[in-house]
């Protein structure tokens, strides 16, 4: 086989497998149009007749969090903090009406605190939190790869073919003499 041929029915096979390895682009899409507005969704909540909120802490498996302290933020200060119980349950004594923050770990929802009497229908008496790892859309870890059955076998047929087409391009050369 010419050098010619074997040339021209090995680009295409080069050209996917560095397609598959570069990362997707959107080539026509306006980025900004993709993204939502990043506004965070505000849960109304209901302080008992003492000032007193209620939480729960719960997995992605529904079971509760235990031992996870939680910190009540208002305007970047801490006001207080809390720590889960055994059923997941946490509390914030004497939290007046408000807007505040609740984090833990790398997690932050944010909460309109109303008093008993002054809350909407729309409050909740308790808040359920989820303690779930953050979301990141279309990225994975590089080591991934390694473990992607189309890479492994990309892998092995490159090995195999390229000292063949190393060997079958030995053989198109005349002689040395």
């Amino acid at each position: 086989m010419s050098r010619f041929w074997q040339r021209r029915t090995t680009w295409p096979a080069w050209l996917a497998v560095v397609a598959w390895l570069m990362p997707t682009m959107r080539a026509t899409a306006d980025e900004r149009a993709l993204q939502p507005e990043k506004q965070p969704i505000i849960h109304d909540l209901r302080t008992d007749f003492e000032g007193t909120m209620h939480g729960r802490l719960i997995d992605l498996e529904g079971r509760p969090v235990i031992e996870e302290t939680l910190e009540l933020i208002r305007e970047n200060e801490t006001i207080t903090q809390a720590v889960s119980d055994s059923n997941g349950r946490f509390r914030f004594a004497s939290v007046s009406t408000g807007v505040y923050q609740i984090q833990w770990k790398s997690s932050v929802v944010v909460c309109r605190v109303w008093s008993a009497t002054a809350a909407p229908p729309v409050a909740k008496n308790k808040l359920v939190l989820l303690d779930a790892p953050p979301l990141v859309r279309g990225q994975r870890p590089a080591r991934e790869i390694f473990h992607n059955p189309l890479f492994i076998g990309l892998f092995v047929a490159a090995a195999i073919a390229i000292p063949v087409a190393v060997h079958q391009s030995r053989k198109d050369q005349p002689p040395s003499s």
